[in-house]
């Protein structure tokens, strides 16, 4: 391979490694951090053995004296269950918000990386992006040209204009242009198009979708095995 080459390809290195770790440290913040059973558990001892609760039930049975009721033992045990509860609901909201963040999180995920890796794919490979160049396939202009120092900086700045253009529109249409340009399957695609379709109803229709917790590992396995894609074809080349 000339060294020209070999400079470009390092220039636009497809960040494999740190995708792997980002994606896999974030799975493990929100396993340790959103367990449903032992997190969930936890919290709840951890609240009706607090003094937090111990006091809002002494609040009660200050405030129902001052009025002149009489406070039994059975009244002060419906009201701590009730604070109980409202405390593993709020418990319950928390963590269902956590994972619909996780899928905007795993969605952005599959944008960088998707984008990334067809910098990378068109520098290596730079008369595939021909068709993606500029609105007439493959014109560029003379000035843009004389403004880069050499042509692997020249070409580093088309890999990311022609990317930006491949990853744009409707993610069906985009998924189809990845494979038209690696000629290689990818197997899944209806997976990240779900993904994709539950965090656009998340954002911006602040639809409250029950994602949970097995929906928050199937998500992870989506990204990851379009992860897996991408280095495939990086390792292939």
């Amino acid at each position: 391979m000339p060294a020209s080459e070999l400079i470009v390809r390092f220039n636009m290195e497809f960040k494999r490694r740190l995708w792997k770790t980002e994606i896999y440290e974030a799975l493990c913040s929100y396993s340790q951090l959103c367990d449903p059973i032992t997190v969930g558990r936890n919290l709840e001892k951890a609240y009706s053995e607090s003094i937090m609760l111990n006091d809002a039930v002494n609040g009660m049975r200050y405030r129902l004296k001052s009025e002149g009721k009489v406070v039994t033992k059975e009244v002060e045990e419906e009201y701590r269950n009730k604070a109980i509860t409202d405390y593993n609901a709020s418990v319950e909201s928390a963590l269902s918000n956590y994972q619909r963040q996780m899928i905007v999180l795993f969605s952005t995920y599959i944008e960088v990386i998707a984008q990334n890796f067809i910098e990378w794919y068109f520098s290596n490979n730079p008369i595939t992006m021909h068709d993606y160049v500029s609105e007439e396939k493959g014109k560029i202009s003379f000035s843009e040209f004389i403004n880069h120092d050499s042509k692997n900086e020249f070409i580093e700045s088309l890999a990311k204009r022609s990317a930006s253009n491949v990853i744009s529109g409707e993610w069906k249409r985009i998924l189809k242009r990845i494979e038209s340009l690696t000629k290689v399957e990818l197997k899944g695609k209806e997976g990240i198009l779900i993904l994709l379709s539950t965090r656009n109803k998340i954002v911006h229709e602040n639809a409250k979708i029950e994602v949970g917790d097995e929906g928050v590992y199937d998500f992870y396995e989506t990204l990851s095995a379009f992860l897996e894609y991408c280095e495939k074809v990086y390792l292939s080349e």
